[in-house]
């Protein structure tokens, strides 16, 4: 799932358009990335509307989920957000770090079934550790999936008014299988 800034969209735009038809979700991360816990809800409404047209005129479609910048939000922000706001459970710390091989390790070394991880796109050492980290993942079992694919496989129905992080298994498994 990619999260898009409504202000990359226009700059980048057959990047979304070719990720959205390879079939990868996008998400709305805001116009400018500003704290929504910082602005007025009229202005949280703006943020997040200008990014569903962008993504809709280069993809005929809006977003599906919505990212809060920062992970920062708030009842009164929750309460005007169109879509689930989907968090992260695990920091890649890309930003921080700017190394591909970094990246991959602290990601192998936390990740669980149901984490979803943070990454970005403006850094290209992420796309590096991307290239090393899927294999590495599959390797143990694991399927890269979009954030409302993990959901429905789940079986759980993501909700307005919810932030989700890890996203657990609504179906129980039979103890006698």
């Amino acid at each position: 799932t990619f999260f898009v800034l409504g202000c990359n969209v226009d700059n980048y735009k057959s990047a979304v358009k070719n990720a959205h038809k390879i079939g990868c979700e996008i998400g709305n991360h805001t116009f400018d990335h500003k704290n929504l816990t910082e602005i007025s809800s009229d202005q949280v409404e703006q943020q997040i509307d200008d990014v569903n047209r962008s993504v809709n005129k280069a993809t005929g479609e809006d977003t599906t989920l919505i990212r809060p910048p920062y992970g920062a939000y708030n009842d009164e922000v929750m309460s005007v957000l169109p879509k689930p706001v989907i968090l992260w459970d695990i920091d890649s710390e890309d930003w921080k770090s700017r190394n591909a091989q970094t990246v991959c390790e602290k990601v192998l070394a936390e990740v669980k079934d149901g984490d979803i991880v943070l990454m970005h796109d403006i850094y290209e050492s992420s796309a590096d550790a991307v290239e090393l980290l899927v294999p590495k993942l599959k390797e143990r079992g694991f399927q890269i999936v979009s954030v409302s694919e993990m959901a429905a496989y789940r079986g759980k129905t993501l909700e307005l008014g919810k932030a989700y992080g890890k996203i657990e298994s609504e179906i129980q498994d039979d103890p006698k299988n």
